[in-house]
């Protein structure tokens, strides 16, 4: 009897190995297919009203085409690590602006990654008019947000 415990011990250990494997592996294919899906880019624009800027918005976890997207029509001193770990990036360079989100969310903190990253647009948008952030104009910068954010989130709905 004592001869056997350890090989009941022995085969236990390679079902439970066994079964982490195969479960390792059932997840490896998962993120083979989420690789596929990612690989599609969905970019479209949403307009600077009243003030005459458009700006790019590009969704896709495929950092290598929004790099090269953003390199070739917003700042070309962007670099790949601009992308990496982030969860919404703004670039307001010499061309075009561009805000990259790897993906979106209608979450609370999905929501709060694409507003923060349409108040980068908005500062932007308004500076480039001339219209500072005071007091003063205060109400101007929240409009404008307003616009925005009804254009981005009639897309992504």
């Amino acid at each position: 009897m004592k001869n056997i415990i350890p090989w009941l011990l022995l085969i236990c250990s390679c079902f439970i190995c066994g079964y982490f494997f195969l479960s390792g592996l059932s997840d490896s294919y998962k993120k083979l297919d989420r690789v596929e899906i990612s690989n599609k880019i969905d970019m479209f624009e949403i307009h600077g009203e009243p003030f005459d800027i458009t700006a790019n918005i590009i969704i896709t976890q495929d950092t290598l085409k929004a790099f090269s997207f953003v390199r070739e029509n917003t700042d070309s001193s962007v670099t790949i690590e601009d992308f990496r770990g982030a969860v919404g990036v703004t670039f307001t360079g010499e061309g075009c602006p561009t805000i990259w989100f790897p993906s979106v969310s209608l979450s609370p903190i999905g929501i709060a990654t694409i507003n923060h990253e349409l108040m980068h647009l908005v500062f932007y948008i308004l500076d480039r008019a001339g219209v500072y952030h005071s007091i003063e104009t205060d109400e101007v910068y929240a409009y404008e947000l307003d616009y925005l954010s009804i254009q981005l989130y009639n897309h992504i709905k």
